[in-house]
């Protein structure tokens, strides 16, 4: 019952830091929007070589609109990325794989914090507390032995040999007689 607590909660905290990654790819993605339409409305003119007022100059505004847009871009992709991976985390989580989970969610967090995905960082490095609990707790957890078949309840004996058989048996195993 533990560690179906445990599991669960691994795998909300996963669902959170996915949802955080997310909204950090949706957020780039809007960003990338805006600083493209801001940009196309910006006519400035800038100051040329002589010191005097020009048409643009080569480091003008397309230029800072295009350095904006590959670094949003870049964060769009690195965090489309991760948003990948963290589902992918989710998934292995929710089908019960806790080992490969429990390394990508520590990846992911670690990973999360230090490029600027904080918040799904640290989420998914409680996910990784969590799925080591369950793990921990899996391998203290007595195995049950593999006996084959369990045995009906009822026995009775043969009438001819005497010999303990199951209640259900109709020929004994020891003499093959007929039971009745």
């Amino acid at each position: 019952m533990q560690d179906n607590v445990q599991a669960n909660t691994a795998k909300s905290f996963c669902l959170v830091g996915l949802i955080f990654y997310a909204l950090i790819t949706f957020g780039a993605l809007l960003a990338i929007i805006m600083v493209t339409w801001l940009f196309s409305w910006i006519d400035m003119p800038m100051i040329d070589s002589w010191g005097g007022w020009g048409p643009r100059a080569s480091w003008g505004a397309p230029n800072v609109t295009l350095l904006i847009g590959l670094l949003i871009g870049l964060v769009l992709i690195v965090n489309l990325f991760f948003t990948y991976w963290a589902y992918r985390t989710y998934k292995k989580v929710d089908e019960g794989n806790y080992a490969d989970a429990r390394s990508s969610a520590l990846m992911l967090g670690i990973l999360g914090l230090l490029f600027g995905g904080f918040l799904g960082g640290l989420f998914f490095l409680l996910a990784y507390s969590k799925l080591g609990n369950v793990l921990r707790e899996r391998e203290q957890m007595p195995l049950r032995s593999i006996t084959g078949i369990p045995q009906p309840a009822g026995t009775k004996y043969c009438v001819s040999c005497n010999t303990e058989i199951l209640a259900h048996d109709q020929f004994c195993e020891n003499c093959g007689s007929k039971q009745s």
